[in-house]
């Protein structure tokens, strides 16, 4: 969450939240992280475009090239890790199965979804921290 008196985050909310549930918890941190960070890089791309009272075009243009190219990349990345743990799943399924553990298997075929989930998201979660990191005023 953003405090508008100051812009700081303040991460007193997904802190309290995570040792509760965790998914949760990243869940809402995601959401403030997405928010302050459209919320930093709007006059940025605004300033590209050339919307700004007194804004020159630049020539490049860096932060909407960069914001494309980064998703791509994320994306890329998050389809590899959820490859992985396919198989990973399928292997340890497979050994659960073999040694009788029905249970086991149970559980993990419940799990299976939402670990395939946390894993193709992971690498834009990385990416929306730093840019977060990044598009924070330098003190």
């Amino acid at each position: 969450m953003i405090c508008l008196c100051c812009m700081s985050v303040v991460r007193i909310l997904p802190l309290a939240i995570a040792r509760v549930c965790p998914t949760l918890g990243c869940m809402i941190k995601s959401m403030m992280l997405t928010s302050e960070v459209i919320a930093r890089r709007l006059p940025l791309l605004a300033g590209e475009a050339g919307m700004l009272p007194g804004a020159v075009l630049s020539p490049g243009r860096k932060e909407s090239e960069r914001m494309v190219s980064e998703k791509v990349v994320a994306v890329s990345e998050g389809f590899v890790e959820a490859a992985f743990e396919a198989v990973r799943l399928q292997m340890l399924g497979g050994m659960m199965l073999m040694r009788g553990d029905v249970a086991g298997f149970n559980r993990l075929s419940n799990s299976a979804p939402d670990k395939l989930v946390k894993a193709f998201s992971a690498p834009g979660r990385k990416t929306l921290a730093a840019n977060a990191k990044r598009l924070r005023p330098k003190k």
